[in-house]
């Protein structure tokens, strides 16, 4: 499992915001996420890229799936970005640090040496829709930040599951098989098979 500091808005207001380290341990799990409902949680960057086994007996089987850019994980986390990162992004899309910083960058959270992605209309800043309403793209994603990276979608996921019902109305049950209108079923696994993901 890849060790993140999650954490979860306490309170927030226009100009501020109270941020809470979440009770999962230090872990990012999806059975650690659904302890607390109706909050927005913020990734901030896997400590120090350590991964280690899973210990948590409840922890879901993972169900690998490709990323089928449904933009959930976008629209319920603000990525951590380093300095570096933030140079990185910076130079690539032409702009000065300090203008990067300005348009992209949640001026209202601070720590030493890394930087919040912003949102826009409740999502990260850099996610765009498609002309396929079911698909969403980001508009940095060759550049994207090391935690954005080390994201593995799985079928075990809420977030995964969550736009498997939202794009395509379908669902997962217990051995791992799509539920669904056998078309809806057909249409997502051609897409998959399609490359229209990629």
């Amino acid at each position: 499992m890849i060790l993140f500091d999650c954490h979860v808005i306490a309170s927030e207001t226009k100009h501020s915001r109270q941020v809470e380290k979440c009770d999962c341990r230090g872990g990012f799990s999806p059975r650690a996420m659904t302890s607390t409902t109706n909050a927005k949680w913020y990734l901030f960057g896997y400590n120090g890229g350590m991964e280690e086994p899973c210990t948590d007996e409840d922890a879901p089987e993972r169900m690998e799936i490709p990323c089928f850019r449904c933009g959930v994980c976008c629209m319920k986390y603000s990525p951590r970005v380093t300095a570096a990162e933030a140079e990185h992004i910076a130079d690539s899309l032409g702009l000065s640090l300090e203008a990067f910083l300005e348009r992209y960058v949640d001026d209202s959270w601070f720590e030493p040496g890394y930087y919040l992605l912003d949102t826009q209309d409740g999502a990260c800043i850099f996610l765009a829709e498609t002309e396929d309403n079911r698909v969403f793209s980001c508009l940095i994603h060759p550049i994207r930040p090391e935690v954005c990276r080390e994201w593995q979608p799985g079928l075990e996921r809420k977030e995964c599951l969550e736009g498997l019902q939202k794009c395509w109305g379908l669902s997962v049950d217990s051995s791992g098989q799509l539920q669904g209108l056998p078309e809806k079923i057909q249409e997502f696994q051609s897409a998959l098979k399609s490359g229209k993901f990629l």
